[in-house]
């Protein structure tokens, strides 16, 4: 139980500090900060996007190569039928 507290403490450390620094900073500094997680928050989003997208689209043909081997295997017993 300690070493996790110790873990995480260790790990949310520097958060309080850096928002220390950034308050006591100067203002450019704190828009160029601003834009910067702005920025990052922004590409954060278009990657979950793209990787959404991906994913769709994987589904989507995943489900057409399925409705094509169906619809060939069909095809294949009308064939076998009709040639009997």
């Amino acid at each position: 139980m300690s070493s996790v507290l110790v873990q995480e403490s260790a790990r949310i450390a520097p958060v309080p500090v850096g928002w220390a620094a950034m308050l006591s900073s100067d203002p450019s500094t704190q828009v160029t900060l601003v834009a910067g997680l702005l920025t990052c928050i922004y590409m954060l989003a278009q990657l979950f996007l793209i990787v959404r997208r991906a994913r769709i689209e994987r589904e989507k043909h995943e489900m057409a190569k399925r409705e094509h081997s169906i619809t060939i295997a069909k095809l294949k017993a009308e064939r076998e039928r009709a040639g009997e």
